[in-house]
C-alpha cells in the first residue's frame, strides 16, 4: 500500500502479474510505459488512501496460477517500484 504525496502525484501506475504465459498487466492513467495491458482507468485521487481493483478476468489472469507480482509507478524524475502485499 502506498500513499502518494499530493505535490509530486505519480503520472502512470501499472501492476503486473507474472503468470506461465508471462506477464499480464493493468494500468491507471495515460499509457506512458506503452503497456500492451487493461487499461483501468483515470488515476486515484491524490492525499488520500484508495484501492486500485482489477477483475482478474479482465487483465486475463483468472483461472491462471500467478507467480509473481509487481507494481510500478512513473512520475516526473521519480520513476520507481513499489511493492505491497
Amino acid at each position: 500500500m502506498h500513499r502518494w504525496n499530493p505535490a509530486d502525484p505519480p503520472q502512470q501506475i501499472m501492476l503486473g502479474f507474472h503468470t506461465v504465459f508471462g506477464w499480464k498487466e493493468v494500468y491507471w492513467g495515460p499509457n506512458l510505459l506503452q503497456s500492451t495491458g487493461m487499461n483501468g482507468g483515470d488515476l486515484p485521487p491524490t492525499g488520500q488512501w484508495v484501492r486500485l481493483e482489477a477483475h482478474a478476468g479482465d487483465i486475463p489472469i483468472d483461472w491462471l496460477d500467478v507467480d509473481g507480482m509487481s507494481s510500478f509507478f512513473m512520475g516526473e524524475g521519480r520513476n520507481g517500484i513499489v511493492l505491497g502485499f
